[in-house]
């Protein structure tokens, strides 16, 4: 991320290493040439989902007044307040989209290292977002709760704590000296489990692979300053299993705390990109393509991925399953997923030979 002050998180494009290797011939310049084309496409249809999301939400709720505006006079009077809560969402769904405005702000400088130039692409056809972009916009709105909100502690306390805990244990930080541990953090969502290493004095790079996270997180951690000042509605999108009706229109603010506040001294990064180190996680096994069309995909069991653990020379220095977590679930819809997820260190002898 851009740097905004001492006390910001700087974001580069770690890119890929076939595409920035110096000994290029001609035809691999031309390669990088097209895949720079390629990513910057890809960035646009991101902002322009972004950008859509007004407009999708409000769709979605006119689909439920015009089926409602179907029915019977009678059955209407029946649900007399119906269309007043679709006036309620329609207003939540503007307060989330006043602060997607905020949050694309400068997203031309998203990366330190790179400048990717903002256009208009509402009128091509190759950045008009897809279905699942859309949704993808939804679930980064959701992910404030869990990362960056009060209501969302317990949520997050039983992923992060076990993770921040096990370090600590290794390299406790009244023995140890926490500015010389490195820690990484791969698929970091918006950032909060990182900065909770960094807020301990550790220092710490978050890595992430999808912009949809990558501009939230730059949002919340390099322009929030004062907690809980803003306001998002994530439930709105949710039309099912709801007990109440103002449950759906429920809000939740953030940040709970100042991001900005860490010890001095602590390198605290965020790098875009793909991560094939294992470490220390709890979690279960959702593969981000499966299923997806275009996609290449392999979706291995835990015991195939325990295997390779070992093989590719990691120690499991501890395990346990069973270890029920949640994910973005809204505590009051009637419907709850709960995970039943696997915790582990891994840790890779020093005297390991390289993989």
């Amino acid at each position: 991320m851009r740097s905004l002050g001492q006390t910001a998180v700087n974001m580069a494009d770690t890119g890929d290493e076939a595409h920035h290797n110096s000994d290029k011939h001609d035809t691999s310049k031309e390669e990088e040439e097209d895949y720079d084309k390629k990513e910057h496409e890809h960035f646009m249809r991101v902002v322009e989902a972004f950008k859509s999301y007004r407009s999708h939400c409000l769709r979605r709720i006119q689909s439920a007044e015009d089926h409602y505006l179907e029915l019977p006079d009678q059955h209407q009077n029946y649900l007399p307040r119906f269309r007043e809560n679709l006036d309620v969402m329609r207003t939540c769904v503007a307060h989330n989209h006043e602060v997607i405005k905020l949050m694309l702000q400068e997203a031309e400088v998203l990366f330190e290292n790179k400048n990717l130039t903002v256009v208009n692409g509402s009128q091509d056809p190759h950045l008009k977002p897809t279905l699942f972009d859309t949704d993808k916009v939804k679930t980064t709105i959701k992910q404030f709760y869990r990362d960056w909100s009060q209501a969302g502690k317990e949520e997050r306390d039983a992923c992060y704590l076990p993770v921040i805990a096990a370090v600590e244990k290794r390299f406790p930080p009244d023995t140890h000296d926490t500015k010389g541990v490195n820690i990484l953090v791969p698929g970091a969502g918006l950032g909060r489990l990182a900065h909770e290493f960094a807020r301990r004095g550790y220092n710490c790079q978050a890595n992430e692979w999808s912009l949809f996270m990558l501009l939230a997180s730059n949002f919340v951690l390099n322009k929030c300053k004062n907690t809980n000042s803003l306001r998002l509605y994530p439930w709105v999108h949710q039309w099912s299993n709801n007990m109440r009706s103002g449950h759906q229109t429920s809000h939740i603010t953030f940040p709970d705390i100042d991001p900005s506040d860490l010890p001095e001294g602590v390198n605290f990064s965020m790098a875009a990109g793909d991560f094939l180190e294992v470490y220390t996680m709890p979690g279960p096994l959702l593969y981000h393509y499966s299923d997806v069309p275009g996609e290449s995909s392999i979706e291995i069991s835990y015991e195939d991925l325990r295997s390779v653990i070992k093989k590719v020379g990691f120690d499991i220095e501890e395990e346990r399953d069973n270890v029920r977590c949640s994910y973005t679930q809204n505590p009051l819809s009637m419907l709850h997923y709960q995970y039943r997820c696997v915790f582990f260190v891994a840790r890779k002898p020093l005297d390991a030979p390289v993989s």
